[in-house]
């Protein structure tokens, strides 16, 4: 499993996120201006499109077009993070399970 994250998550989300990849291909946690907080995916050969989308509707589109099955997180609003991206400001943080 591995899983992209804009902003720290907590761990019962770490942990929701992994059980529901148990039954679903991907997790997208979306936030209230339309982008993600944390896309999980069972299978990594799909990472280029969580990397290509800016948006969670561009991303879980994506995902649904290669007949994945998705599941949604908890919306989240505005995060502490102003910059909303991995600590090395590259872009989203790759957390592997």
């Amino acid at each position: 499993m591995d899983m992209y994250v804009k902003t720290p998550i907590s761990a019962e989300l770490r942990a929701r996120s992994e059980r529901l990849l148990e039954d679903f291909d991907a997790v997208i946690g979306p936030t209230t201006a339309g982008g993600w907080y944390a896309v999980g995916l069972r299978d990594r050969s799909h990472a280029p499109l969580v990397e290509a989308g800016a948006d969670s509707g561009a991303v879980a589109l994506a995902l649904l077009r290669r007949n994945l099955r998705v599941a949604m997180l908890p919306v989240l609003g505005p995060q502490p993070n102003p910059r909303r991206t991995a600590p090395t400001g590259r872009g989203p943080a790759l957390l592997t399970g």
